[in-house]
């Protein structure tokens, strides 16, 4: 076998990772670095190769990247990366060191990614696209789902934030919010800067690459369209309006449970942000004084 050429790669791996939070815009991201210049990222995500330790070769992982050309910059997206807490006994298979995993196996240079949204949305999201997708009954209250799911743990920001922040550090794990809690724009911008890639090129497309299920809330409840994906034989009370039926798919009681499951999270949140010096006026607006689960 010949000697590798110097713009050769030899076991490629990323040299960034877009970790997470589940539905918080990581494939919507994504997609977008994929039309940066000078950026490389698989058309595929989610392969959760260290999410689930030894289920599939380090040959698999790597070939992932042996398309990119030579200096550009390799990353890869995951949302369950973000998910240190992912190895309860629910969820056995699961990595019980992300963090830990990840960073001994892509070395000190690599940086990290992380996408917040408000973490009672994320959660509805999340509890709406596993109905949708079948891998949940929607008979099955939010808060009764499966804790293998996340819907909950997940949205502990300020636990998991700890946790990789002990391993890489401040300075190669980067916050940003969601798209729509910012402008999709100074969301790609900040990241692309954080890559060392100078200033984004305007996105082709704001729009989420996954829109979801359509959803209302006000002080009813949760709502979303009969006949929707996964519940077109949901029970729940029913209402017309905007010239749409909808039916509920979360009451009341059951976000104020949630708001008060997270909220002992919020101020381990807060220290993890100033750590990680984030000026984060768009979480406030979610975990400020006074904010209540129905708005």
């Amino acid at each position: 076998m010949s000697a590798a050429q110097p713009d050769e790669r030899l076991d490629p791996s990323p040299d960034f990772l877009v970790l997470g939070a589940q539905k918080a815009g990581t494939s919507w991201l994504h997609a977008r670095l994929r039309e940066q210049p000078g950026f490389w990222l698989p058309a595929d995500k989610d392969d959760e190769y260290f999410s689930y330790p030894g289920a599939s070769p380090p040959a698999d992982f790597h070939a992932r990247f042996a398309a990119a050309p030579a200096a550009t910059r390799i990353g890869d997206a995951c949302a369950s990366y973000f998910w240190t807490t992912g190895h309860s006994e629910a969820n056995p298979g699961f990595a019980r060191d992300l963090p830990g995993t990840i960073d001994a196996a892509l070395g000190p240079d690599a940086k990290y990614i992380v996408l917040l949204r408000d973490p009672i949305e994320r959660a509805l999201s999340a509890y709406l696209h596993h109905i949708a997708f079948g891998s949940l009954d929607p008979a099955t209250p939010l808060l009764e789902a499966p804790e293998a799911l996340g819907l909950v743990e997940i949205g502990r920001y300020g636990h998991h934030l700890e946790a990789w922040l002990d391993r890489v550090g401040e300075e190669r794990l980067c916050v940003l919010p969601a798209p729509g809690e910012r402008p999709p724009c100074e969301v790609l911008d900040r990241a692309v800067r954080f890559l060392g890639g100078g200033r984004a090129e305007a996105p082709d497309d704001d729009a989420p690459v996954f829109e979801g299920t359509p959803r209302r809330r006000d002080h009813a409840g949760v709502w979303a369209p009969v006949g929707a994906p996964g519940l077109a034989d949901a029970s729940g009370p029913r209402v017309e309006s905007g010239g749409r039926h909808w039916v509920r798919v979360v009451d009341p009681a059951t976000l104020d449970a949630l708001a008060a499951e997270l909220a002992p999270d919020r101020a381990r949140l807060r220290r993890q942000l100033a750590r990680a010096g984030v000026e984060a006026d768009w979480v406030e607006r979610w975990i400020g004084p006074g904010r209540t689960a129905i708005r």
